[in-house]
């Protein structure tokens, strides 16, 4: 088995992409060149957010791969995919996973584990090399380059929703239209 913790620190709603990324890239590790794909294991990709990527409420989201017109068909890749949910909502109980849970939202430790996760936190941020490591140059540039290409998109998202409803079109057909989320439709025509 092997598992790949990502850390979302904001929802870029491109959720299916970034799996493929790193499921692609476990697959790749794990096979050199003409090795067999029965060679592969089990595989998890972990998404760990401060926020609910979904919107619905849950504290874990798991995904296989189902069949859509038949879900009782599973292919069977042994490959899963969880989004761990961290927000006001999803903390309230007390157990072990709440506990990480109001760690990744609040930065304190409430129990034992939390306690270690801080420690590790902390002196992987004192290791030079390892900060190095995490926060390359390029890395870097290419996160701004998404977040500018993003904010453009963005706004021309915004622009034809503006023009959209002077012409008296309704938030869902607009939504419908332009195929986003009613909820996006919202959110941009109210941003500035």
């Amino acid at each position: 088995m092997i598992c790949n913790i990502e850390m979302q620190t904001t929802n870029k709603r491109d959720h299916g992409k970034r799996v493929r990324f790193y499921q692609s890239a476990i697959d790749s590790d794990l096979l050199d060149k003409g090795k067999s794909v029965k060679e592969l294991c089990r595989s998890y990709v972990i998404f760990l957010c401060p926020f609910d990527p979904f919107g619905k409420g849950r504290r874990v989201y798991r995904f296989e791969t189902l069949c859509r017109e038949h879900p009782e068909i599973d292919l069977k890749t042994e490959a899963e995919v969880l989004f761990v949910s961290a927000t006001e909502e999803t903390i309230q109980e007390d157990n072990p996973l709440g506990h990480f849970l109001r760690y990744m939202l609040k930065k304190v430790p409430t129990d034992n584990f939390t306690e270690k996760v801080h420690e590790a936190v902390k002196n992987a941020s004192r290791d030079a090399e390892w900060r190095k490591q995490m926060y390359t140059w390029q890395m870097k540039i290419q996160e701004e380059r998404e977040l500018a290409a993003e904010e453009a998109e963005r706004n021309i998202q915004r622009k034809t929703i503006l023009r959209m409803k002077e012409r008296g079109l309704s938030d869902e057909e607009i939504a419908d239209l332009i195929d986003i989320p009613l909820e996006l439709v919202i959110e941009l025509k109210n941003s500035q």
